[in-house]
């Protein structure tokens, strides 16, 4: 099953456009600014692809913005986050940051306190739901529309 789940994970990835991937540096800058760590395999993604975008699903992350007129192809888990944070108040807990939605109301955030990164949603009658053990299986999941 870890296999399939690897091999399904890889395809997911290698099917989606990527901006390329974020330095270290950067990735420690948002981390800081958001006051989490990000989990091993969220860093690793990261680190090779930056944010993604697939058929019917995108995936949050750090890219560099080179086109200011015009908005980015890219969501900035940085600036996502924030602006949640703003919305929920308070409300939401800091260790959980948004990495998707579903283009209507809910959204799919990383435990940052989980080490294989687990994925939660948050949405009309789904609070703090887990939906995915880790990042990986959530990457499959999504990229199956199963989510």
């Amino acid at each position: 099953m870890i296999v399939n789940v690897e091999k399904e994970y890889c395809d997911a990835l290698n099917a989606m456009a990527k901006p390329g991937g974020a330095s270290s540096d950067k990735i420690e800058a948002v981390e800081k600014e958001l006051g989490v760590v990000f989990p091993a395999p969220y860093r690793q993604f990261l680190a090779q692809y930056g944010a993604g975008m697939g058929t019917g699903f995108e995936l949050a992350g750090i890219f560099e913005d080179t086109n200011n007129d015009e908005p980015p192809m890219w969501r900035s888990v940085l600036l996502a986050t924030k602006q949640l944070r703003r919305v929920w108040r308070g409300a939401l807990p800091n260790h959980l940051i948004p990495v998707a939605g579903d283009g209507q109301s809910m959204t799919f955030y990383i435990d940052t306190r989980s080490e294989a990164a687990r994925i939660v949603a948050y949405g009309p009658g789904v609070d703090g739901q887990m939906v995915a053990t880790s990042f990986k299986e959530f990457v499959v999941k999504v990229s199956k529309g199963e989510l």
